[in-house]
């Protein structure tokens, strides 16, 4: 059976994106897959900035970050809910899964193992210089992946 894959995370939930992915599925009559990745890089960015500008100590920004990983867990586990409901009402197959880790390195790791024909994913929403310094990771999934990736712009929205 073919396969679509949906890449999501914190930063990178598109209602366009889920939208496409779906219908997609359900023209193709295909599998869905939808992946929430909790970025452990995003988080030690923020756990960076809260520490160096002097916000919190070490203990203070080390809770932090572990209730901020709880809320981005409880927040895939109801983006994939309610794609699986949307799924399930359309009468498509569908997977979900969530993980932790670099973001990159497991949309990769999940194209490979899935081999999806096609992987919908958002690009998350950045000043274009944050871009231009870091580049994009949905981009670079795009260059590297072995199959068709389509990114929706704006991520969160």
């Amino acid at each position: 059976m073919k396969r679509v894959l949906l890449i999501l995370s914190a930063s990178r939930v598109s209602t366009s994106c889920v939208d496409d992915a779906l219908a997609t599925a359900e023209r193709e009559r295909a599998e869905l897959v939808a992946l929430f990745i909790v970025d452990s890089v995003d988080a030690r960015d923020v756990q960076e900035r809260v520490s160096h500008e002097g916000f919190l100590g070490e203990a203070p920004s080390g809770r932090l970050m572990r209730a901020l990983r709880r809320e981005r867990k409880r927040q895939g586990v109801g983006e994939l809910a309610e794609i699986a409901r949307r799924a399930e009402k359309r009468g498509i197959a569908c997977r979900t899964d969530l993980v932790e880790g670099e973001f990159l390195t497991r949309a990769l790791t999940a194209a490979q193992t899935e081999a999806p024909a096609v992987i919908f994913v958002a690009k998350r929403e950045r000043a274009a210089l944050a871009r231009l310094m870091s580049g994009s990771r949905a981009e670079e999934l795009k260059e590297a992946a072995s199959c068709e990736v389509t990114i929706h712009e704006g991520g969160n929205g």
